[in-house]
């Protein structure tokens, strides 16, 4: 009895050795998994070939325990097919090689550039919110692969790490610190990111900035929450769910705190420390309203010496669009301050 692959052809390890799962699936790194995407070998289909019945002496009990063994062989082959980055992927940009990563009980992710940057120190742009296990989806998306795309052409790697919905609050602010050591110790990623905050990543990526501005190089935000007197609805099961993130039990305690904690409150160490800052947001948002969020913010920060540029975008929503997901000036934005600048 043989396994063999399509057209009769056995299966034979390669240079390196035989097959293994771990060197079919990718190269580990202690929590770290990188998959490679662009391996493009087939498994093997397993067939039975049994030698004919005057060569056999095997009984009915070894031929059950050989083909038991068998179907334990296929399901191995199959399960050591390397991650590949696929055009319509929804979360891995075409060609890019993903690197799994593990912080404490969090899990994040690395997409390491499609070319080397010139730029010493490794370049990152770091997103929120990661969320990687939603029942409708995850984040990021397809909605952000062509910026993505972009950014990896030019060297830039993109991060990021799943804190669940911390609406930008304590616990979650540790863990982004735990992330930032980790990528910037291990990978050697530069000190000094960039962000992009989509949404509710706003109060993410906000507030750790602000907890940190000698770690930031510079802020992008899509339709951001800014203030949490807007975001979440109070009569929504999501509000408790932030006071539970900021630490309290009471809603009525809470709301007496949604302004001191916004990032609308405290931006005067993002200006301080000189960040630049980018947003995007629609005049038609009536889930993150512009004149509750992007634009106080705006002014807030414009009166504190703080350069900002604000595109408002006519006639759209809170949603995922080319108008916000592929506007040029954003990707100029993040390239002058990710490529061009002087900070190590």
């Amino acid at each position: 009895m043989r396994v063999v692959g399509p057209n009769g052809v056995r299966p034979r390890a390669n240079a390196a050795g035989p097959f293994t799962l771990a060197a079919a699936a990718g190269e580990k790194r202690g929590d770290d998994v990188q998959a490679g995407p662009n391996l493009s070998a087939e498994p093997y289909e397993c067939l039975i070939s049994c030698l004919p019945s005057g060569e056999s002496r095997m009984g009915g009990h070894e031929m059950a325990r050989a083909i038991s063994f068998l179907i334990l062989l296929c399901t191995v082959v199959a399960m050591a097919r390397p991650l590949r980055a696929q055009a319509d992927d929804p979360f891995v940009p075409a060609g890019a090689s993903r690197i799994d990563v593990k912080v404490g009980a969090a899990t994040g992710f690395l997409f390491e550039p499609t070319t080397h940057s010139a730029k010493a120190g490794r370049p990152w742009l770091w997103y929120a919110p990661t969320l990687l296990s939603l029942p409708n989806g995850q984040y990021p998306n397809a909605s952000t692969h062509w910026l993505f795309t972009k950014l990896l052409e030019r060297g830039i790697w993109i991060a990021g790490v799943d804190v669940g919905e911390s609406y930008g609050g304590p616990a979650g602010r540790s863990t982004y610190s735990e992330f930032y050591q980790h990528v910037t110790s291990k990978f050697h990623l530069s000190r000094h990111p960039c962000f992009l905050g989509q949404s509710r990543g706003g109060l993410m990526s906000f507030d750790w900035a602000e907890e940190n501005p000698g770690d930031v190089r510079c802020i992008a935000a899509i339709y951001p929450v800014l203030s949490l007197a807007n975001w979440p609805p109070k009569d929504s099961p999501l509000f408790m769910q932030a006071a539970t993130a900021y630490g309290y039990t009471s809603a009525p305690e809470f709301q007496k705190q949604l302004v001191q904690l916004s990032p609308l409150s405290h931006a005067g160490p993002l200006a301080k420390a000189k960040i630049p800052i980018f947003i995007l947001h629609g005049d038609s948002d009536h889930t993150v309203p512009v004149q509750e969020n992007s634009q106080p913010f705006v002014t807030a920060y414009r009166a504190l010496g703080g350069a900002v540029e604000l595109v408002i975008v006519p006639g759209k929503g809170h949603e995922e669009v080319d108008e916000y997901f592929k506007s040029d000036r954003l990707l100029e934005f993040l390239l002058n301050h990710s490529v061009n600048s002087v900070i190590p």
